[in-house]
């Protein structure tokens, strides 16, 4: 059942996650946290797809920036 309940959600939840609304991210972070002690193996690899790509351009933007401010 609750495998069945992690599933049918994941991806709505995936893609609230990046909401610009902070009352829509405050209340995805707790349903993920639920969802991660429910399942743990089906939801962990799914966040880290979706965040690990959305740091990765973060941080080459901020190396630009600290990159351009040096010269």
């Amino acid at each position: 059942m609750r495998q069945k309940l992690v599933k049918s959600m994941q991806i709505v939840v995936l893609l609230a996650m990046f909401s610009q609304d902070s009352t829509v991210v405050n209340n995805i972070q707790g349903c993920l946290k639920s969802m991660c002690m429910m399942e743990p193996n089906l939801i962990l690899n799914s966040i880290l797809e979706c965040v690990v790509p959305s740091l990765e351009a973060l941080t080459e933007v901020s190396l630009c920036i600290l990159f351009h401010k040096r010269h």
